[in-house]
């Protein structure tokens, strides 16, 4: 078949080389450190920085208030005639108080 036209061996449904194999150790054993050094500067920066990494935690994690809560907490607009521009950027810069 076409496996054995191109020298590979046709027992195996996906084929990677020694080499690439190889290589991605190497790879993988680099990012190892590049990681650990990561969490060691971020420990380090979370724990100078509580309020910070407790915002940044919450943002990776999608905790967020409920939208329900969000439109309790803003307050009504007033009934004069405004363009929905103006009255949905009050709305949002409310929202980005409420969600940092």
């Amino acid at each position: 078949g076409a496996k054995k036209n191109i020298g590979l061996p046709e027992g195996e449904k996906w084929y990677v080389s020694e080499g690439t194999r190889d290589f991605f150790k190497d790879v993988q054993a680099k990012n190892i450190g590049v990681y650990d050094a990561w969490q060691e500067t971020y420990k380090g920066w979370s724990e100078a920085n509580p309020e910070l990494a407790k915002q940044l935690e919450d943002s990776v994690a999608d905790n967020t208030m409920p939208a329900e809560e969000m439109i309790k907490e803003i307050d009504a607009m007033g009934s004069d005639a405004e363009a929905t521009r103006v009255s949905g950027n009050k709305v949002i810069q409310e929202i980005s108080r409420l969600v940092p």
